[in-house]
């Protein structure tokens, strides 16, 4: 049986190359959307990408300006 060190230093082994991208090749439909086989959401990147530079910036600001609303508008609880 392994101890507790090794089984740490297996897990933190860097994943190859090789394998990483043939992961990512395969997308999948889940629950949360399309996927790929690193868990990376490709819906949302393909959404974004179908904006242009300036779209993705306003909305970036747009953003923003509604954290900072909210933040003005939150009352601290002591």
């Amino acid at each position: 049986m392994k101890s507790i060190d090794e089984q740490m230093l297996e897990l933190m082994k860097p994943i190859p190359f090789e394998e990483l991208l043939a992961n990512s090749r395969r997308i999948t439909m889940t629950p949360y959307g399309l996927q790929d086989g690193n868990g990376v959401d490709v819906s949302l990147i393909q959404c974004a990408l179908r904006r242009t530079p300036e779209e993705r910036v306003e909305e970036m600001y747009w953003a923003a300006v509604g954290i900072m609303n909210d933040r003005a508008n939150t009352k601290r609880i002591r």
